[in-house]
Formats: C-alpha cells, structure tokens, sequence
C-alpha cells in the first residue's frame, strides 16, 4: 500500500472530512493553515518524535 492508497481508505470513512499527504518533516505549518478542530497522529508518535 502507498500513501495515496492508505490516504483513500481514510478519506472513505464516514468520520474523516479530509486527508491530507503533505511532504514536510512536520505538520506544524499546515495545522496552522488549516485549523482543524480535531488532529490525529499516528500510532508510532512520541513526545521525543
């Protein structure tokens, strides 16, 4: 499975209104542009990372 494949599981779930795949290190930049009201990390995330 690549990104896009995974992003269009995502975007079929009655739930989830956009998914975005974005290049960046971080998501930081594009949060703030988009102000969702809920944002989801992956499983793998830790403070550290």
């Amino acid at each position: 499975n690549n990104e896009n494949d995974r992003a269009e599981v995502l975007a079929a779930l009655r739930v989830v209104d956009a998914v975005v795949i974005f290049d960046d290190e971080r998501a930081t930049r594009l949060i703030e542009a988009i102000r969702p009201h809920i944002y989801a990390k992956g499983g793998d995330y830790t403070v550290d990372s």
